[in-house]
């Protein structure tokens, strides 16, 4: 049996990097999962990919910045499975790095639309349908930026601060109907956006590795799978008693007061 058996997961951002890797898990351990993303190619390949396993998997394209779009993919998955027990607000950007002064207001916002607005979004459309189900799990993607200032960062770490204020107010004001929310919080991860972050982007994929291995204690790049497999803890009744919490997966980055800048 799978710790997730009769489960029905959506996992925004679920065609690569964690997301990805998280639907992979969901469906393994039993969910059916609807992955929400707008990177289309890749996400029909990744639904094939977990049909072939045996395990049920859907996809429709979504920007989770847009109501609209949040409400169809809530909608798309009661449609096909009936109900909703795991939400994991996984889509997020990293954009350019720029001092506060000299960041884009443009670009300020559309970080925060989807990296805040984006969470929400899930939450609102999704939390009816959990309380009809008698109960759920939300897990959102936060980030260590969101302990830490990183220079260039004002939108990426604004937008993942709040993601915690939200995680916190929903855990609260959810828990008399069984439903509980947390956050992730992951240092940066070998994935396509933490591979393009500027101060990774000259180096080969070999030194790029090597760099991730020097940035925390323990000596090894952060994968996908790390985080995948939080997120399975949060999503499975192993956690039953854990709401409202940030779980920091970064590999003893944010223990340690000596790192480099």
């Amino acid at each position: 049996m799978g710790l997730l058996d009769g489960k029905v997961a959506v996992v925004t951002g679920g065609a690569s990097g964690i997301g990805a890797e998280t639907a992979r898990l969901f469906a393994q351990e039993g969910a059916r999962v609807m992955l929400g993303d707008l990177l289309a190619e890749q996400g029909q390949a990744l639904v094939q990919e977990i049909d072939g396993l045996g395990a049920e998997a859907a996809f429709l394209p979504t920007d989770v910045s847009q109501a609209i779009d949040v409400a169809a993919l809530i909608a798309a998955t009661i449609e096909r499975w009936g109900g909703i027990d795991l939400l994991f607000n996984n889509a997020g950007i990293a954009p350019e790095r720029h001092l506060l002064a000299e960041n884009p207001v443009e670009l300020f916002d559309q970080v925060l639309a989807v990296n805040l607005r984006g969470p929400f979004l899930g939450m609102h459309y999704a939390i009816p349908h959990m309380i009809e189900r008698g109960g759920g799990s939300i897990i959102c993607t936060s980030s260590t930026a969101a302990r830490v200032g990183h220079k260039r960062y004002a939108g990426y770490g604004a937008s993942k601060a709040g993601v915690l204020g939200l995680v916190r107010v929903a855990a609260v004001e959810y828990a008399a109907s069984n439903i509980r929310v947390n956050a992730i919080l992951p240092g940066i991860i070998a994935t396509p956006m933490g591979l393009a972050d500027p101060w990774l982007r000259a180096a080969t994929p070999d030194e790029q590795i090597a760099t991730l291995a020097r940035s925390q204690p323990l000596p090894r790049a952060g994968r996908p799978r790390d985080i995948a497999g939080v997120a399975l803890w949060l999503a499975s009744d192993l956690s039953a008693w854990v709401t409202g919490q940030e779980i920091v997966a970064d590999g003893g980055y944010l223990a340690d007061s000596h790192r480099d800048p």
